[in-house]
């Protein structure tokens, strides 16, 4: 899809378009700092409820486990 950073694939099917083309994620926060992406990291997981066994296969799914996580 346009304007997305990932395009993830599962058994060679496409499941999901992640990341929004220009926003921050985890990765690219740690780049410059760490304690920034870390803090970042934590409240994106709390806003997303990351933590609290999200549905497997949808794109929050893939965002807290690519973007978001180490």
């Amino acid at each position: 899809m346009k304007n997305k950073k990932i395009a993830v694939f599962k058994n060679g099917e496409k499941v999901a378009d992640i990341g929004m083309l220009g926003y921050r994620d985890f990765h690219s926060i740690k780049q410059k700092d760490r304690q920034e992406a870390e803090k970042a990291k934590k409240a994106y997981r709390a806003r997303h409820g990351c933590d609290k066994d999200p549905r497997r296969n949808t794109p929050q799914f893939y965002s807290c486990e690519i973007l978001w996580n180490e």
